[in-house]
């Protein structure tokens, strides 16, 4: 079953001092596929929830006169429906049309009559919590300044379990047990000698005990999600989504969604397949579960806030300018390519000093192209492009001319690709 999970992103906020009213679908002109279903520009909208492919609600706010708004729909986007009663809050999930939550800071507010009224419960921790993620109807997380709480109650009594995971702002679970939580770039005590690193860290049992992990991503997490117990996908603060398939220790950051470096706020899967990541003004569709991704910009009112794919395909997208956009066939953005058969490469010593050894095996002659990014995904060199033959191959690099801090490199040929990250200590 699919997780239900959201996520943080900075809640910024602007518009004009008309009065709200609901508004009829336009013809603003949209990417492929996307459509504005609804548009009010005296709210901003800054998060989205549909916990059926017909029922959904999104949360905003008046930036003028702060009043707080849910919108609700029950056909699928095509009318809103603004509830009488809405709380204070930065965050919405409901898990089923029923049951939902907002999440204010330090409050949690549940409703089990589909927004007609809510009650307000105390997550109990310091700071303002900012993400939550409800693998179960029950046990729920939530994240935000370096604390982590857990509900097995259904959102009603809320229980603290770690206050010194650094800057970790956002939380996802992929079952009741195996989790995972990140934020802020900086250093722990035992990793002070290391270039300043993402905050990252697992659990195993249910969030009781974290494990940090160095994480060698050298930008902010601002969205995270957890595909299975081992399998993770991270939107940095750079524009770049990375994925890691042992936990957290190594990360393919080859899919660089946005050269700008906007922030990628918020990240939804349908299923083990099927991603949607959001930027400022772009979306990015993974159909292979996050190894490669297609970006598209999406004409918009303000910045994209958040959005969530559905199991039908359909797409929705919120703005800080008060849009509401859907995509009916998100899958039709584009075709991807045939996956490229994945290569592994042994990398020693990681962290290197002066030089660092690549250790691969190619299954039959091929042209190979060797390159060296940065985190950000800027190319720093070509090292190699050569007809490789057959068989175990090594490749040295000097790091003379590198400086100190966090590397990517990758290698491809017409039928093969590998990618990883590499540290260098000077």
């Amino acid at each position: 079953m699919k997780a239900f999970i959201l996520f943080s992103v900075l809640f910024y906020l602007a518009g004009s001092a008309a009065a709200q009213s609901q508004q009829q679908p336009d013809s603003l002109p949209q990417g492929p596929g996307w459509h504005v279903i609804y548009r009010d520009t005296t709210l901003g909208f800054v998060s989205i929830s549909f916990p059926t492919p017909d029922t959904g609600f999104v949360l905003g706010q008046d930036p003028i006169t702060l009043r707080k708004v849910t919108l609700r729909t029950t056909d699928s986007g095509n009318t809103w429906s603004e509830l009488t009663t809405s709380p204070n809050g930065n965050r919405v999930l409901f898990l089923t049309s029923s049951i939902g939550y907002i999440l204010a800071g330090r409050t949690m507010h549940k409703t089990t009559n589909g927004g007609a009224s809510w009650t307000p419960h105390g997550i109990g921790t310091q700071g303002f919590q900012n993400s939550m993620v409800f693998p179960t109807k029950d046990t729920g997380f939530v994240a935000g300044a370096g604390n982590v709480s857990r509900t097995t109650d259904g959102g009603e009594t809320w229980q603290a379990y770690n206050n010194s995971l650094g800057g970790c702002n956002v939380v996802s679970f992929s079952d009741h047990w195996n989790g995972f939580v990140g934020g802020q770039s900086g250093i722990s005590p035992a990793d002070s000698g290391r270039p300043h690193a993402a905050n990252f860290a697992r659990t195993t049992d249910g969030g009781t005990t974290w494990i940090p992990t160095y994480s060698h991503l050298t930008s902010d997490i601002q969205s995270i999600i957890a595909q299975r117990p081992h399998t993770l996908v991270v939107g940095l603060a750079n524009g770049v989504l990375a994925r890691s398939t042992d936990n957290g220790w190594t990360w393919d950051m080859s899919n660089v969604v946005t050269g700008k470096g906007d922030v990628i706020g918020s990240i939804s899967f349908a299923d083990t397949l099927h991603g949607l990541a959001v930027a400022s003004g772009l979306v990015g569709y993974s159909s292979d579960g996050g190894i490669h991704w297609i970006t598209q910009p999406v004409r918009t009112s303000g910045y994209l806030f958040d959005g969530q794919l559905l199991s039908n395909g359909t797409a929705y997208l919120v703005s800080d300018g008060g849009l509401i956009h859907a995509n009916r066939a998100v899958a039709e953005m584009n075709v991807l390519p045939p996956p490229l058969m994945r290569l592994s490469v042994q990398v020693f010593p990681n962290p290197a000093s002066s030089e660092i050894q690549f250790t691969y095996n190619i299954p039959q002659p091929e042209h190979v192209t060797f390159r060296i990014f940065s985190t950000s995904g800027i190319l720093i060199s070509t090292i190699a492009q050569a007809l490789l033959q057959s068989g175990s191959q090594h490749m040295v690099l000097s790091t003379s001319a590198l400086s100190s801090g966090g590397y990517l490199y990758q290698m491809s040929s017409e039928d093969y690709q590998a990618s990883g990250n590499f540290t260098v200590i000077k």
